[in-house]
C-alpha cells in the first residue's frame, strides 16, 4: 500500500489554509489541481470556441478517459458507467426506469439521506408502489436479518446507503446484495458517503445499480457524478429522459437504437470543463491509493471518536469499529442544539461541520487530509460548547 503524503495533499487544498475543513460529507474542498484542469478547458473554450472540431473531439475524449478513471477507481467496466450531475440523479433514473406494477415493494432503510427516500415516496403515491422503511442496526448481522425477514415475494428492490449519511454507519453491502440476488431482488446502492474515502469494488460488491456524486469524498466539482449500471441489470431500466447522447441511431419513421450500455443514461451536452475536473480529481484519488487514503480515515475517525466519547454529555451515534463505520462521526451534545452548535463552532473557531435533522445530531467529515491536531481543536471546541 502507497504511504499518503499529508503535507502534499494539504498544499494541494487552498481551503485548509481558511479553516478546519470537517464537512466533506457536504462538499469536498476543491485541491489545486483540481480547479486548475478546469480553468484549462473554459480558456481552451473562450480562446477557441466549444464548437470548434479539435474541441468537440477533446470534449468526447475527455468523458471517455474520465469513465475510464472511474472504472479503475470503482472495479467496473467503463461501459456500465454514465456521468450524472450527483447521487440523486442515479436514483431517480432507477426509480423512473424501472418497469413498477402496483403492489410492487422496495425495502430500505431509515438512515437514509432525503434524496434516497423521496424517489420511492413518489412511486408509492403516483404508482402504487409499496415503500417499507426498515430501521437500521449497528450490529450489520441485525441489519440483514431484518432485510432477510421483510424481503417477499412482491419486494423488487432494496435501496441503501453504501454509509449512512447520518449516523456514518457502513453498511453490510456486499451481504445485502447477495440476499437479493438470491430472491431475483434488484439492488440500488447510494455510494454519496463511500466513493473516495472506502475502497469499492462495484463487481465484487454485486449490486445492480449504484449513484455516486463527485464532489463529496472525491473533492471533485459540484454537478458531476456517476451511475453504474451493472452489464447484466442494463436491460431492467428504460432512460426515462431520452435525447441525442442516449441514441446510437434514429429514423423520422420513430425508430431508434439504445446505446448497447450505459451511455444510453446520458441525454445530452455536458460541461467538458466540469467532466475535466472530475477526471482530475479521480486520478489524485488513484495516485494517493484508495486504500491509503481509507486507512488514514479509519485512523483519524476512530481518533477523533475515542475523544468524543470522552467527554461528558456526549453521546456517539457512529460506531466505533472502523469496519463498521468511514470518515463520518455524528454525535449529539446534552442541552445544546445541533444546528446552533455548527453555527457556533464556524463562528468562533472556523470549524466547518453540519447538523443533520434525523437523528438530530451534529456531524465531521474527516478525510485524509485532516490532522490530529484539527481533531484535538474540535473536540476542545466542542468541550467549550457545553462549558
Amino acid at each position: 500500500m502507497t504511504e499518503l503524503d499529508v503535507t502534499r495533499l494539504r498544499a494541494q487544498i487552498p481551503a485548509l489554509q481558511q479553516c478546519i475543513y470537517l464537512n466533506t460529507g457536504t462538499s469536498g474542498p476543491l485541491p489545486a489541481g483540481v480547479t486548475a484542469r478546469i480553468r484549462a478547458l473554459l480558456a481552451e473554450e473562450a480562446v477557441t470556441g466549444p464548437a470548434a472540431p479539435e474541441l468537440m473531439h477533446g470534449g468526447f475524449a475527455e468523458i471517455g478517459a474520465t469513465k475510464q478513471a472511474l472504472a479503475r477507481l470503482l472495479g467496473a467496466s467503463a461501459d456500465e458507467l454514465a456521468l450524472s450531475q450527483n447521487a440523486t440523479q442515479g436514483l431517480t433514473l432507477v426509480a423512473a426506469g424501472y418497469s413498477w406494477q402496483p403492489g410492487d415493494e422496495i425495502l430500505t432503510d431509515d438512515q437514509e439521506h432525503v434524496s434516497g427516500l423521496v424517489p420511492w415516496f413518489g412511486l408509492a403515491r403516483h404508482r402504487g408502489v409499496r415503500v417499507r422503511v426498515l430501521p437500521l442496526s449497528a450490529d450489520p448481522d441485525a441489519t440483514v436479518q431484518r432485510f432477510a425477514e421483510a424481503i417477499g415475494p412482491a419486494t423488487r428492490l432494496i435501496a441503501f446507503s453504501h454509509v449512512s449519511y447520518s449516523t456514518g454507519t457502513r453498511l453490510p453491502a456486499a451481504a445485502l446484495c447477495q440476499l437479493a440476488r438470491a430472491h431475483g431482488v434488484l439492488t440500488a446502492i447510494d455510494g454519496a458517503q463511500a466513493a473516495g474515502q472506502i475502497p469499492v469494488d462495484l463487481r465484487v460488491l454485486g449490486c445492480d445499480f449504484y449513484a455516486l456524486p463527485g464532489q463529496k469524498w472525491l473533492l471533485g466539482p459540484d454537478g458531476t457524478g456517476a451511475f453504474y449500471a451493472r452489464a447484466e441489470s442494463l436491460e431492467q431500466l428504460q432512460p426515462p429522459a431520452l435525447g441525442w447522447a442516449a441514441v446510437s441511431r434514429y429514423d423520422l419513421d420513430g425508430s431508434y437504437t439504445l446505446h448497447p450500455n450505459a451511455r444510453r443514461f446520458e441525454t445530452a451536452t455536458v460541461s467538458i470543463p466540469m467532466v475535466g475536473g472530475l477526471r482530475a480529481a479521480v486520478e489524485l484519488a488513484l495516485a494517493n491509493g484508495i486504500e491509503a487514503i481509507a486507512a488514514r480515515i479509519a485512523s483519524l475517525a476512530t481518533y477523533l471518536k475515542e475523544r468524543l466519547a470522552a467527554l461528558p454529555g456526549v453521546t456517539l451515534l457512529t460506531p466505533l469499529a472502523p469496519e463498521h463505520s468511514a470518515g463520518l462521526v455524528s454525535f449529539t451534545l446534552a442541552g445544546v442544539d445541533a444546528e446552533q452548535a455548527a453555527q457556533r463552532l464556524w463562528r468562533q473557531h472556523r470549524i466547518l461541520c453540519r447538523s443533520i435533522p434525523r437523528p438530530y445530531c451534529l456531524r465531521f467529515s474527516v478525510h485524509a487530509f485532516n490532522t490530529t491536531a484539527e481533531l484535538d481543536a474540535a473536540v476542545a471546541a466542542v468541550a467549550g460548547l457545553m462549558g
